[in-house]
C-alpha cells in the first residue's frame, strides 16, 4: 500500500483535476453542487492528510485522541464522497462531465479500504486494552474508561458504515468492488455473531440477577450490577440494529440476528 501521504496527495491531486475539469467544461447542464461537493473533499483531504502527517510528533500520552480525531474525519470524508458519488452517478451517462470525474475518482478506495479495515482492527486492540484497564480500576476512573470504551465501540460501528458506503459508492460509478466485499462480508457477519452472542449472554445473566435481587431487593450492589448490565443489553441491541441494517444494505442474510434483535428487545427496561 502507498503511505498515507502518498495516498492523499494522489487522492487531492485527483480531486483538484476534477474540479478544474467543471471549470473548464462550461457544462451544459448544473454542476455548481458537484463543484462544491468537490471543494468539501479537498477540504476532507487535507485536514486528515495534515492530521496524519501531526501523529508521529505528538505526545504518547495525546495519541489515543488524535487516533480518533483521524477515525471521525475518515467517516466525515467518506460520508463527504458517498453524496458526491450519488451526484455524479445521477448525470447523464454519457456526459463529459460524469466522464471526467468517474475517471479520475477511480482509484479513490483502492487503498482507503484496506485502511478502514487497518484503523477497525487497531481499534478493536485499543477496546480490548481499555476494557481490560476498566477491569483494574475502581470508582469515577472505572466508570470513564468504560464510558470511553463505549465510544469507541460506538466509532468501530461508523467505521463499518464508512466501508459499505465506500462500497455503495463505487458501485454508483460503476467501480470494482469485489476486494472490499471479500473482506467486509465475513467481518461484518463475525461481528454480527458476536453482538448477538452478547446480548444473549447479558441477557441470561439479567435473568439471573434479576432472581438474586428478588430474593434479596435492598442488596445495593446487585441492584447496580443490574443497571450496569441493562445499559450493556441495550448498548448490544442498539449496535447489532445498526449491523442489520448494513447486512440488508449489501444482500447479505440477517434474519437469525433480527430474530434476536427482536426477542431480546422486549427486554430492555
Amino acid at each position: 500500500m502507498k503511505t498515507f501521504t502518498d495516498f492523499f496527495l494522489v487522492l487531492m491531486i485527483s480531486v483538484l483535476l476534477a474540479g478544474t475539469v467543471f471549470a473548464q467544461e462550461g457544462a451544459a447542464i448544473d454542476t455548481r453542487s458537484i463543484e462544491s461537493l468537490i471543494e468539501t473533499l479537498d477540504r476532507d483531504i487535507k485536514a486528515l492528510r495534515s492530521l496524519i502527517n501531526q501523529f508521529e510528533s505528538a505526545e504518547a500520552a495525546d495519541r489515543d485522541v488524535l487516533v480518533y480525531r483521524q477515525e471521525e474525519r475518515i467517516i466525515r470524508l467518506l460520508a463527504d464522497y458517498s453524496v458526491l458519488a450519488d451526484k455524479v452517478a445521477a448525470l447523464p451517462k454519457d456526459s463529459p462531465e460524469r466522464l471526467a470525474v468517474t475517471e479520475l475518482l477511480s482509484g479513490f478506495g483502492v487503498d482507503l479500504g484496506p485502511y478502514l479495515f487497518e484503523r477497525i482492527d487497531e481499534l478493536n486492540q485499543r477496546i480490548t486494552r481499555y476494557e481490560a484497564q476498566a477491569e483494574e480500576l475502581s470508582g469515577a476512573a472505572r466508570i470513564a474508561t468504560q464510558s470511553y470504551v463505549f465510544i469507541m465501540e460506538s466509532t468501530r460501528v461508523q467505521s463499518y458504515e464508512s466501508v459499505v458506503k465506500l462500497i455503495t459508492s463505487r458501485s454508483a460509478l460503476g467501480f470494482s468492488t469485489e476486494n472490499l466485499r471479500d473482506q467486509l462480508d465475513s467481518k461484518l457477519s463475525l461481528f454480527a455473531e458476536t453482538l448477538a452472542g452478547r446480548i444473549e449472554s447479558s441477557s441470561a445473566t439479567r435473568n439471573h440477577l434479576q432472581d438474586r435481587l428478588s430474593t434479596d431487593p435492598t442488596n445495593t450492589d446487585i441492584d447496580a450490577a443490574l443497571k450496569q448490565l441493562d445499559s450493556y443489553h441495550a448498548f448490544n441491541i442498539e449496535q447489532l440494529e445498526a449491523v442489520i441494517l448494513m447486512l440488508d444494505s449489501l444482500g447479505i442474510d440477517s434474519a437469525e440476528f433480527q430474530a434476536v434483535m427482536l426477542q431480546q428487545s422486549d427486554t430492555i427496561p
